[in-house]
């Protein structure tokens, strides 16, 4: 028996595997060679209820199907998703197959069937000493109506892995010797190496941003900024898109501590992993891009001790505002604003610039899972309708949020530039939006859009009927991804 603690290059491994490990293959239903493996088939159309799995009959030993009422049909590519990852998951825990077919039905959405398996056939339990991952699942085969909804369901399955990543490495929490804020940069660096892309890992300094550096003192830990960029394949453009992902590898609340909500804290770093998903998607797809992208990647820990920063202290951020610290545990939006004016002050042409942050539990209240908050500044409001529908047909569903001059002034302060938290509590997600949006140019006219993906991501590992016990959902990837790619 191994009693070496977890340390990076077990993470590493991990991560590998969740994005190249698995065996899983899309092709026509004309290829029938399926011998020795379970089949499921979703019928859309039967007459039987919704979420029942039949037994199969004598002649059908290897087969199940799984009906769906007639008015089903015409489902979103997120119920699609989450149909599909329902069917397999009560395959994967009825029958613990070695091999798996799934047929998907011509109505249905191949890329959201396809993303909803791929979620549905990750465990939680590759740590586990005597682990089987998948349950002994070596090989998936997905069947679709033909050649052309293959490359549709490849694409699923491909931001699926990268979905499975960021879920994964949510429950990783950190150690010197595993995903500190030194650790993630470094296993950041080593997926980006391994995909031999052309542009390098830059590790941006962070000496000056005060920000980052008060909310990491207590965790006697630096703080890591690290900028990916992604050029079309035409090469470099004049305009660019930049990403920033809110990478807390720990969040204990600072000195007003989380207490029992401590729990799953090591997710406060799905903005980064949503962010860095989406690096490794255009990484590979530089065709799909219209724009240079960068993304960047904002890592820090708030921890509590003798050195954290305190309430009512009075930072300054990498621009020169004064921030007043009126909530130690609203951290994540004082990262992020250092990201944003560093952004600003490196790149004069950011045609758009989107955070994306596990950033306020009111998010969770006020959405739930099924949609991430979503907030673009008024200049772009008309395009709200236009990103709605790009989460919908990315099965990554966003729901517009309000950003008003109102939620602005509660965040002015009689002492410094402005208060991390607002003076009523009312409007948290709103609040966080408007704290990030000041950290923009006054006269800059680009599109900010915010993520905050806290509901989205079920942070509290409660599992569901579609994904397995233990394991957050991914959020943002899909979304960003359609929101950028060419059309």
């Amino acid at each position: 028996m191994s009693r070496k603690p977890i340390d990076l290059e077990d993470i590493t491994n991990y991560a590998v595997y969740v994005l190249e490990g698995h065996d899983i293959e899309v092709c026509p239903w004309q290829d029938q060679s399926s011998s020795g493996f379970y089949r499921l088939s979703l019928c859309f159309g039967a007459s039987a209820a919704l979420n029942r799995v039949l037994r199969p009959d004598s002649s059908l030993t290897d087969s199940f199907n799984f009906f769906v009422k007639q008015d089903h049909l015409g489902l979103s590519p997120a119920d699609t998703a989450r149909l599909y990852g329902t069917g397999v998951r009560k395959m994967v825990d009825t029958l613990s197959p070695k091999g798996l077919v799934v047929a998907v039905d011509v109505n249905a959405n191949p890329e959201a069937a396809a993303m909803g398996i791929v979620y549905a056939l990750q465990e939680a339990n590759y740590f586990q000493t005597d682990m089987e991952i998948y349950r002994g699942l070596t090989t998936v085969r997905i069947m679709v109506d033909g050649e052309a909804f293959v490359t549709k369901a490849e694409r699923g399955v491909e931001i699926a892995r990268l979905g499975n990543l960021q879920r994964c490495l949510a429950t990783v929490t950190p150690t010197d010797e595993g995903l500190s804020t030194d650790g993630f940069a470094e296993l950041v660096e080593r997926l980006w190496k391994g995909r031999e892309f052309p542009e390098m890992v830059e590790y941006v300094g962070t000496e000056e941003m005060g920000l980052i550096n008060a909310v990491c003192r207590g965790s006697g830990r630096s703080g890591q900024v690290l900028r990916l960029t992604v050029h079309p394949t035409t090469g470099e453009t004049t305009t660019r898109d930049v990403i920033i992902g809110k990478g807390l590898v720990f969040d204990d609340g600072g000195q007003v501590s989380k207490g029992e909500h401590m729990a799953g804290m090591g997710g406060d770093k799905m903005g980064a992993l949503g962010c860095l998903g989406v690096a490794l998607y255009f990484g590979q797809h530089p065709d799909e891009l219209t724009r240079t992208l960068e993304v960047i990647l904002v890592l820090a820990e708030n921890r509590t001790d003798g050195n954290a920063y305190l309430m009512d202290e009075i930072l300054t951020s990498f621009g020169g505002k004064r921030v007043r610290v009126t909530h130690p545990d609203a951290e994540g939006r004082l990262v992020l604003a250092d990201a944003i004016e560093w952004a600003h002050a490196n790149f004069s042409d950011i045609a758009s610039l989107q955070t994306m942050a596990t950033l306020t539990g009111a998010a969770v209240t006020a959405l739930g899972q099924p949609f991430s908050a979503m907030f673009v500044n008024d200049n772009y409001w008309e395009r709200m309708t236009e990103l709605k529908e790009a989460g919908e047909r990315a099965a990554d569903r966003v729901w517009p949020m309000p950003m008003d001059p109102y939620y602005a002034n509660l965040l002015l302060d009689p002492v410094a530039d402005l208060r991390n938290t607002g003076k009523k509590k009312e409007g948290g997600p709103s609040l966080g939006a408007m704290f990030l949006a000041a950290f923009h140019p006054k006269d800059w006219p680009g599109e900010f859009i915010h993520l905050d993906i806290a509901g989205s991501t079920a942070l509290d590992f409660a599992g569901g009927t579609e994904i397995a016990e233990g394991l957050p959902r991914a959020a943002g990837i899909a979304f960003t991804i359609e929101r950028l790619r060419k059309k």
